[in-house]
């Protein structure tokens, strides 16, 4: 091994040895065929549609997070991102918040949202609690049973009525939907994060059958400690979760690297909810050989608490996404895919941050952001259109991919490894992708130059030339794969999709797209979308990063934006954003060029600095408030001296968002006198709609920054309004 420019030098890398894992047919208790005759069955691989592999992607949107009037954008932006299953939480407070008072209207109307999802070809996945978690007020619970004295998520008599009762509500409302009335809830996950009571969980779906509220797969939570949960066997499917920060350890030290960038047969996350989850079981409860790998927490971003402030960037969540598709996984179910913001029922928070609860970690009381791909108020973090890429070829190629076992490399390295290559690969009968993670969330990894991977003793090496990796990058790309009648021995860009004869692939930063198709010598292709080449009557693209990010399919025609992000909203192709756009169709012999969309005028923002403005500050204490872990032992809640800067904000218009960079500890807008929003700092710019400003009386609060908490990205300044903008 030889040192170059403070990088590694090594020839070759090869994978583990060990045999496949064996197809278990009718071994799960789960699967359904609708009147129509479409069925959902899995084996211990995968799903199956209709007899054939099938791999969910699954993102999750919370209705009661979001205006009902934003929905259908909502579920349009996941659609277009590549989500075909859309998946939510009933917030039981949210419904029942008066006992004995049902509320599905509104906000609150489920059966609407996934309505709005069928009319968009999405199935659903309906998280029926009881209890979730999700940073909400009593885990989900209404607080008239959370106070009650009964022995909550527990097979007693008394709470199991009040659960038949709330299953059945929610029964009432759904049962049009249900997947044996042809409708499109596939999946129903009881409870969240309750790791040893099996017989509850086989409880709560004995329940569910005997009301009729029914679906194909029923899930569950499968992570703890180090085994697994405790779950009734051949009942659930195990479903895990991963993130790459933990804003609810109790601390505000650094944390170690997160083990998610490793290529890994473990499936468990052992520190998600460790602020919940009792130590000291590490025996193994899942027989992972006996279930498909499925997420449903798979962390696209995280939320930031008040001692805790991550920066998960758009390369850490897509980098985790890739490790995940490269570990095995065949269900991609995101959280959370869309941020949403919490509300107020008679002037109570239905957040979970309770100052008087010194069990209870503290979050926004309203901004549920958390850094995902589309924002609590519907614009896009960059990782949407990276991950979008990944989605889009799982909805194409998911059927084969499904079948291909994951196989790692020899000698994995350790999570803090700097220097040494991740890489895994799948494969099936000498067809297969190759995984490569050169990305780790708060870890800088070293070149690595002359890498060649050596698929089994029988195969050559791939690609035939050694290539560098030195970009900060994660990618795949394919071996032995047909398309069409074409046979490539390998290529070296990351497919995205296809259409009728198109193949559609995106460059790999820092790496050239080789072709060697069978027979042939390796050739390297023109990158663009207008320097396509064509075999066969095979055509193959290789576009560059930006024309991939704004790249886009709907109803099998590939479209890619010009520098604007699109949706496709019964058959009519629109931006995303505010404003007129334009884009490129392929028509199969090459682009047309078309427009949508009429020009705004984009709202102006100004502010100015006031004084002790005439607000309602009830809820100003959580600028104040925070943990003291001075005491080497259990944090406890203390009050924090912080000055407050006070801006008034002016907008012109209702067209586009308004993006507020500050340096402080947190941040609360105030509309016509009421606290509405509000922000912990963590590097990041807080963008709001500039329609929730335009005509109110607007006051922008920062809090200072005192250095009392762990933050990925320190402040400029300790407090200071440093930029205010709008953006299309």
């Amino acid at each position: 091994m030889q040192l170059k420019q403070k990088g590694i030098f090594q020839q070759m890398y090869c994978f583990e040895k060990k045999d496949s894992v064996r197809l278990k047919e009718n071994y799960l208790n789960m699967g359904q065929t609708s009147p129509s005759g479409e069925n959902i069955y899995l084996n211990n691989l995968y799903l199956t549609k209709n007899g054939k592999p099938f791999c969910p992607v699954m993102g999750e949107a919370h209705i009661s997070r979001l205006p009902a009037e934003e929905w259908k954008d909502r579920i349009l932006k996941m659609k277009a991102a590549g989500i075909n299953t859309v998946s939510s939480y009933l917030f039981w407070v949210n419904h029942e918040f008066e006992k004995g008072k049902m509320d599905f209207t509104g906000d609150n109307n489920i059966s609407e949202f996934i309505r709005i999802c069928k009319e968009n070809d999405m199935y659903f996945c309906l998280r029926i609690g009881p209890w979730v978690n999700a940073e909400y007020r009593n885990g989900g619970f209404p607080d008239w049973i959370y106070t009650s004295g009964i022995k909550l998520r527990d097979n007693n008599e008394e709470y199991l009525y009040y659960v038949y009762r709330w299953y059945k509500a929610i029964y009432d409302n759904v049962k049009d939907y249900l997947f044996e009335n042809n409708g499109n809830i596939i999946m129903i996950q009881f409870e969240n994060e309750l790791t040893a009571k099996p017989e509850h969980i086989l409880k709560l779906r004995e329940i569910a059958e005997e009301i009729g509220l029914t679906a194909p797969i029923y899930t569950a939570t499968g992570w703890n400690l180090v085994g697994g949960a405790l779950l009734p066997q051949r009942e659930v499917l195990p479903m895990f979760g991963g993130y790459a920060a933990k804003p609810w350890t109790l601390s505000i030290d650094k944390i170690p690297i997160s083990a998610h960038y490793n290529f890994s047969h473990i499936r468990n996350s052992a520190e998600i909810g460790n602020d919940l989850i009792k130590p000291g079981n590490f025996e193994v409860h899942i027989d992972l050989d006996n279930y498909p790998f499925a997420f449903c927490e798979l962390g696209t971003g995280i939320c930031v608490s008040k001692h805790r402030r991550p920066y998960i960037s758009s390369l850490d969540d897509y980098s985790m996404v890739l490790t995940k598709l490269g570990s095995g996984c065949n269900l991609l179910g995101y959280y959370m895919f869309c941020g949403g913001i919490n509300k107020m029922i008679g002037g109570t928070p239905l957040c979970r941050s309770n100052w008087t609860d010194y069990d209870a970690l503290v979050y926004p009381i309203f901004n549920n952001y958390f850094q995902a791909p589309i924002s609590e108020h519907g614009d896009y973090k960059n990782s949407y259109r990276t991950i979008k890429l990944l989605n889009l070829f799982v909805n194409d190629f998911g059927s084969e991919l499904a079948q291909m076992q994951p196989f790692l490399q020899e000698n994995p390295p350790k999570d803090s490894d700097q220097c040494s290559l991740r890489y895994a690969m799948r494969i099936k009968d000498e067809s297969g992708y190759i995984f490569v993670n050169h990305h780790c969330h708060l870890l800088d990894l070293k070149p690595v130059y002359g890498v060649q991977f050596k698929v089994s003793e029988e195969m050559p090496a791939i690609p035939d030339n050694p290539i560098d990796i030195t970009e900060d990058d994660a990618f795949f790309f394919p071996f032995g794969i047909r398309y069409n009648t074409l046979y490539a021995e390998y290529i070296t860009a990351q497919p995205i999709c296809k259409t009728e004869k198109t193949y559609f692939f995106k460059k790999m930063r820092g790496i050239e797209p080789v072709y060697k198709f069978k027979g042939e010598r390796p050739f390297t292709a023109t990158v663009g979308k207008d320097n396509g080449f064509i075999k066969e009557g095979i055509r193959f693209i290789t576009l560059t990063d930006d024309e991939a990010e704004h790249f886009y399919k709907f109803a099998d025609t590939a479209y890619i934006g010009n520098g604007c992000d699109l949706i496709r909203d019964n058959g009519e192709i629109k931006t995303a954003g505010f404003g007129a756009g334009e884009y490129f169709r392929f028509g199969g012999d090459g682009y047309v060029t078309e427009h949508t969309g009429n020009d705004v005028i984009l709202a102006e923002v100004t502010a100015h600095e006031i004084i002790d403005p005439d607000i309602d500050k009830s809820y100003q204490y959580e600028l104040f408030e925070n943990f003291s872990f001075d005491n080497g032992k259990k944090p406890v809640h203390c009050s924090v001296e912080r000055k407050i800067k006070y801006y008034e904000l002016t907008v012109t218009n209702c067209n586009g968002y308004v993006h507020i960079g500050y340096s402080g500890d947190s941040a609360q807008l105030y509309y016509d006198g009421k606290m509405s929003d509000d922000n912990f700092y963590n590097g990041t710019e807080w963008v709001i709609p500039a329609k929730y400003l335009f005509n109110r009386k607007v006051i922008l609060a920062i809090a200072e920054y005192t250095d009392d908490i762990y933050v990925d990205i320190k402040p400029v300044t300790s407090l200071s309004l440093d930029s205010v903008y709008v953006s299309a």
